[in-house]
């Protein structure tokens, strides 16, 4: 399921044309409301949905994450493996350009305290 919250980047369009499209469900978000954020609000909504009520697991990700062949099926076994409610884990962030360089290595300090890596 993909929850679209409003993007301007084409997302549900371009996720329709995959050749998975047919198993893919893609929501149309409602307004933002008020206290929430996009991103969590865009879950919130995915998860009411009876379709993530019944689903075995959940994978939660923004639309610009690229996962290498085979690592989520490795995040199922993970879970399965080790009897897991939830698998989690840090993105390599690239820092290229002088302003990630500056914010990204603040943004996993601060992140790193709130959820201390393993």
């Amino acid at each position: 399921m993909l929850v679209d919250d409003s993007s301007t980047d084409r997302t549900a369009a371009i996720a329709a044309r995959l050749a998975s499209a047919p198993r893919l469900h893609i929501v149309a978000g409602q307004p933002l409301l008020p206290g929430w954020t996009g991103k969590l609000w865009a879950i919130q909504q995915g998860l009411a949905l009876p379709l993530a009520q019944d689903a075995d697991y959940i994978l939660l990700i923004d639309a610009d994450i690229e996962h290498a062949p085979g690592h989520i099926s490795a995040l199922v076994a993970k879970a399965e493996r080790n009897h897991l409610d939830l698998v989690s884990e840090m993105v390599l962030l690239h820092c290229k350009v002088p302003a990630e360089r500056a914010l990204i290595p603040a943004f996993v300090f601060f992140f790193q305290m709130l959820y201390p890596f393993a």
